[in-house]
């Protein structure tokens, strides 16, 4: 039996379009796709329900490995990321900051076609004092597909 959960509330049918699989692991996943040429809000036609007859379309999704992190002030920390390819996916991946809080120092991360795994070098700075607490977004971007995964950040005092 499956459950899923959903906006709507709970229930044992899979969602359309996901087939049995899902996403699982820490930190928070969400997705979203580009909308349609003729300027409607994407999201497809659902699916079979994982049923067969039909080709899913190749996908990532994008998990942050550690439940939190902390990021040193006037340092920098490795965020380590692990992507999961389905269905033939093989393109390359950015990620990014989604919003980030002023003072957070980061680099966009590029990842090629046949990597799995990653780190995101993040640091803090200027507002971002020891103490502060944020959640730490990412946004995984591949040609019209977005991912996002977030984890909650603490700023620490840099080891010397």
């Amino acid at each position: 039996m499956t459950i899923a959960l959903s906006a709507f509330g709970c229930s044992d049918d899979v969602p359309e379009g996901e087939g049995a699989g899902g996403q699982a692991g820490n930190g928070s996943t969400t997705t979203s796709g580009a909308g349609g040429d003729d300027g409607s809000a994407g999201g497809g036609d659902g699916g079979d329900g994982g049923s067969g007859g039909m080709d899913a379309a190749p996908d990532f999704a994008l998990f942050i490995v550690p439940a939190t992190i902390d990021i040193p002030y006037d340092g920098l920390t490795s965020v380590d990321l692990s992507i999961r390819r389905f269905n033939g996916f093989d393109e390359p991946i950015e990620i990014i900051v989604n919003a980030p809080p002023a003072g957070l120092v980061y680099t966009p991360l590029a990842l090629p076609p046949d990597a799995a795994s990653g780190a995101l070098e993040v640091g803090a700075s200027g507002e971002l004092t020891a103490g502060t607490t944020f959640n730490l977004e990412l946004v995984a971007r591949a040609e019209d597909l977005l991912r996002f995964a977030a984890v909650a950040a603490t700023v620490v005092t840099a080891s010397p």
